[in-house]
This record gives C-alpha cells, sequence and structure tokens, in this order.
C-alpha cells in the first residue's frame, strides 16, 4: 500500500440514516391510546401497554396528580348530575346540554388526535371548566312546604 500524498483529500462516506417505519394504529387503538392518555395516569398506562410517553423532565408525578384530580372532578359532576336527572329529566335545561355537548365535542375529538402529552395536559384544563359547570346548569330542586 502506498502513502497518500500530502495535499490528498479523502471522502468518507457516511450512511443516510434511516427513519423508522411510521407505525400505523388501527382506529380502536388510536381511540383506546387516547382515552388511556387523557384519563388515566401515565404510570398505569404506559404499564399496562397502552401508551408509549417520554420526557417528562421529572414533572411525572405532577402531571399523574392532575390526571387523578381530572377523574376525580369527572366523576364527581357525572355521578351528580346523573343522580339528578334520574330522579326527574325537566331538570336537564337547555343550558345543560349545551355545556354537555360543548364538553363531548372538545373530549371527542382530542382523544384521537392529541398525540402530544404536554399539549393534552394543557387542553384538558379547558375540559376541567365545562365538568365543573354541568352541576350547575341543572335545574334547581323545588324546596319542600
Amino acid at each position: 500500500m502506498t502513502p497518500l500524498p500530502r495535499n490528498a483529500t479523502v471522502a468518507v462516506v457516511r450512511p443516510k440514516p434511516v427513519a423508522p417505519a411510521p407505525v400505523t394504529l388501527s382506529l380502536g387503538a388510536k381511540i383506546t391510546s387516547g382515552l388511556a392518555a387523557m384519563f388515566l395516569p401515565r404510570a398505569v398506562a404506559q404499564r399496562a401497554g397502552l401508551v408509549q410517553i417520554g420526557g417528562g423532565r421529572g414533572f411525572w408525578f405532577f402531571a399523574d396528580a392532575d390526571t387523578l384530580v381530572f377523574d376525580l372532578v369527572i366523576l364527581t359532576a357525572f355521578g351528580y348530575c346523573a343522580r339528578r336527572l334520574a330522579r326527574d329529566r325537566r331538570r336537564a335545561t337547555p343550558l345543560f346540554i349545551l355545556v354537555a355537548l360543548i364538553f363531548f365535542a372538545i373530549c371527542g375529538p382530542m382523544t384521537y388526535t392529541v398525540t402530544n402529552f404536554g399539549t393534552l395536559f394543557r387542553l384538558r384544563q379547558m375540559l376541567y371548566v365545562l365538568a365543573a359547570l354541568l352541576p350547575i346548569t341543572l335545574d334547581r330542586p323545588e324546596r319542600a312546604r
């Protein structure tokens, strides 16, 4: 092998990085993973294999605590409304129906389309207000004489 002259240049050929193949999920799998990300704490959903969320920068405790409080607000509001509506259907006001429709119109697409947990975490704050308003929008019960 002969040595290269001093002014010779050597071209180094590096292979281009290959992007991983995109994962295509079925409609049911997308909705299941979206619902898990929306309503289950990350630690539970990730251990169950429903979602894979990275990052967090040490704030997962706060995100999981917020998810639990979010679930508590949703369950309390829906439970209260279901109990009141089961007693008397006339208590459902047009405002209650409007707020419920807006809640589901926001929640449904969010579970399907939002794939970034930070975005989901912030957008979920809109649902807090709507869930808290649901019991207030029901008609007040008549007082006993």
